[in-house]
């Protein structure tokens, strides 16, 4: 296992994410809950809405993380949504004092997705910190 604490390692973010359904909404937070990159998952103010606080490693590009052009804004289909907000603010991090981020301590993605489908695998996402591979 591995873990990252400097704090320019990282860059930070809100997600609100629309879901058609409270159901897919409540599926979504179960299954990300325990993602490492995501530590605050949870509902959102509406039933179908899911409230997002990411820690996103740099080196770990698996998609645009930028307010104009946010990968999963302009793709809500990647997580099954209907609708994606995204603002970015790299000083979120710092409500976190010492924030450290446990890296290659898992046999399996802990959200089950299977990150070598992804066209942005290697490229140079290289899947989920969470995984011994990574």
């Amino acid at each position: 296992m591995k873990i990252i604490s400097e704090k320019n390692e990282f860059m930070s973010g809100i997600y609100v994410i629309e879901f058609n359904t409270k159901n897919e909404a409540k599926k979504f937070i179960d299954i990300y809950s325990n993602c490492p990159i995501w530590p605050i998952v949870t509902k959102g103010r509406k039933e179908n809405e899911v409230f997002l606080f990411a820690i996103e490693l740099k080196r770990q590009k698996h998609g645009d993380f930028s307010e104009e052009h946010n990968t999963l804004v302009k793709n809500p289909n990647y997580i099954g949504a209907k609708e994606v907000t995204f603002k970015r603010d790299d000083t979120l991090i710092g409500i976190f004092k010492n924030y450290k981020l446990k890296t290659s301590y898992s046999n399996t993605i802990p959200c089950g997705s299977n990150c070598e489908k992804c066209n942005s695998f290697k490229n140079p996402c290289k899947g989920c910190p969470a995984y011994y591979k990574y």
